[in-house]
């Protein structure tokens, strides 16, 4: 790799120092959870330190208590940062997909220990002020976990059947790291981004038309392995699953664009034709723009209330 390529975020990806401090603060909150010390994590998150997911909103207190009970059931349980991906910095706001591992030691959401390796994926948007963190919203699939240790049974092929995808005919489909930052993390627009974002929110995830829709590439690149790549298989997918839920859409709450990557925060609603249940999950959608166009995807759903909605997975299954 030449001097003049980043080999992650941190190496001369930001164009000011406020965009790569918000970038090693948000790794400092990751090394701090990680070694599980938790006045390191004092020192970056502000005292009224908020964070918010499915599952309701913890003070920094609360988190810490969160976090404790993560390490307690999952021996060597961290997050580590997709670097393919990076960290976003966009204002005040920063993105970054973590991917997360353990070994199932103690009681998770009710079942006991299976001694499995157990690894997902989680999404976060920070709001980094005055040099501290001050919110964070998670999207943390848990579904992966809880298929992991034997407490739940198949889902996602069930799925993607349903949606007309290939089914991976496994409880869990595989995922790639995607295009490494170092060939791929450069130069972009954060304009061109959000215009992208707008078109694709408002057209075939509000509307389920495929129509218009040459700014996704021919070849788009689709990581998280629920389709195959193709700007086709992504449009008839989309399209199949807004049909099912005619009144609903994605509601995009955050969006982080800096050079050529942007990431977004979404709620889902509406209500599911097939089992009249309210459609409530989140997920967060990433993106790689090239010449214009998207060109490569990343994802983080909570593929357990998703499957839930859809009625392939049983809708008294809780997580922590």
């Amino acid at each position: 790799m030449t001097d003049d390529i980043p080999a992650n975020s941190l190496d001369g990806f930001h164009r000011d120092p406020r965009a790569q401090q918000a970038d090693e603060q948000v790794r400092a909150f990751f090394d701090a959870l990680n070694r599980g010390d938790e006045l390191d994590l004092d020192g970056v998150v502000a005292r009224n330190f908020l964070s918010y997911d499915y599952n309701g909103t913890r003070t920094r207190t609360g988190y810490k208590r969160y976090h404790r009970r993560l390490t307690q059931a999952f021996d060597g349980f961290r997050h580590d940062v997709h670097e393919n991906i990076g960290v976003i910095v966009d204002e005040d706001l920063v993105a970054v997909r973590t991917t997360v591992a353990g070994r199932h030691v103690n009681e998770y959401a009710g079942h006991p220990a299976s001694g499995a390796q157990v690894d997902t994926s989680a999404s976060h948007i920070f709001r980094v002020r005055d040099g501290l963190i001050v919110e964070h919203w998670q999207v943390f699939d848990t579904y992966r976990i809880l298929v992991q240790i034997g407490a739940i049974a198949a889902a996602a092929g069930a799925w993607q059947e349903m949606l007309g995808a290939p089914s991976s005919g496994s409880a869990l489909f595989d995922e790639r790291s995607g295009t490494d930052f170092g060939v791929h993390g450069g130069a972009g627009s954060p304009a061109i981004s959000r215009e992208l974002q707008k078109k694709l929110w408002d057209g075939v995830f509000a509307t389920g038309s495929k129509e218009d829709s040459e700014y996704i590439a021919e070849d788009l690149i689709s990581n998280s392995g629920w389709i195959p790549d193709g700007r086709a298989p992504f449009l008839d997918a989309l399209s199949s699953a807004r049909a099912r839920k005619p009144d609903g859409r994605a509601n995009a709450t955050h969006i982080v664009a800096e050079g050529n990557m942007f990431v977004v925060r979404s709620a889902w609603d509406g209500t599911m034709v097939a089992t009249g249940r309210d459609h409530d999950a989140s997920s967060v959608d990433i993106f790689r723009v090239e010449n214009g166009q998207l060109q490569e995807h990343w994802e983080t759903v909570d593929q357990l209330r998703l499957y839930q909605d859809y009625g392939v997975l049983n809708a008294d299954i809780r997580d922590e």
